[in-house]
């Protein structure tokens, strides 16, 4: 009995390994994530920016999450917050915030307790837009016959109080940008211009329409989520 249990677990432990870590072994396995190269050493984040007005994070507070890895491993139920400014994923493991090295992720999910939906994030590698110097975490807006997505920035901006012609801001601060995307039918990433035209242009045969209700309900194509709204009704004309 013992040598058929044995003869099982050698048959079936990747296939079991490979499905949602849980327990100690996605925290030993978390762990792992946050290692830099092959040094062995975990990347924890540090408290550099108190003081800061604003802040570098996407959202400022911990959400739980589910990151998808580029080997097929989940892990689910996993405290997250993307470092918008520095482009990194930060995960809590073992009481430590640590950066989950990019190039294992493939995407992950982020749930706010105040959204039904999920927030979707993928890593456009720099292979697929050339004009990235390293992979980039995108917010997807919308996925659909066009997949949309919005690259949510973070800038630091020093203070500056002196000199003739000084800004008169006497505070180091964040400074949220956005610029939005989408794939073509080659999986390449271009570039979206969100005036009105363009985005009608989007769909064509029906740019009067999307027009229409860009204007009707008074919605700003700059504005994420208004975006993806516009990119709904879009997509659900015949």
């Amino acid at each position: 009995m013992k040598l058929l249990i044995t003869t099982l677990i050698l048959l079936f432990g990747n296939n079991l390994y490979a499905q949602v870590a849980d327990g100690l072994d996605k925290q030993t396995n978390l762990n792992e994530l946050g290692r830099e190269g092959n040094t062995g050493i975990v990347r924890t984040y540090d408290n550099r920016y108190i003081g800061v007005k604003g802040s570098p994070f996407f959202i400022n507070d911990w959400h739980n999450g589910t990151v998808y890895l580029e080997n097929g491993k989940i892990f689910e139920n996993v405290p997250l917050k993307i470092d918008a400014y520095q482009n990194e994923l930060l995960a809590i493991s073992r009481g430590q915030t640590i950066y989950v090295t990019k190039d294992q992720v493939n995407n992950f999910l982020l749930q706010p307790d105040s959204l039904e939906e999920p927030i979707k994030f993928i890593n456009i590698k720099s292979s697929q837009y050339k004009k990235f110097d390293e992979d980039q975490f995108l917010r997807v807006l919308h996925e659909g016959t066009k997949t949309v997505l919005e690259w949510h920035q973070k800038y630091y901006s020093e203070a500056d109080y002196t000199g003739a012609y000084s800004a008169n801001r006497t505070y180091d601060e964040f400074i949220q940008s956005s610029k939005f995307y989408y794939m073509d039918e080659k999986d390449q990433l271009k570039k979206l211009r969100t005036s009105i035209g363009k985005i009608a242009k989007i769909f064509e045969g029906n740019e009067k329409a999307v027009k229409d209700f860009i204007f009707e309900n008074n919605l700003n194509p700059k504005q994420p989520a208004q975006l993806a709204r516009i990119l709904r009704y879009g997509e659900s004309l015949p």
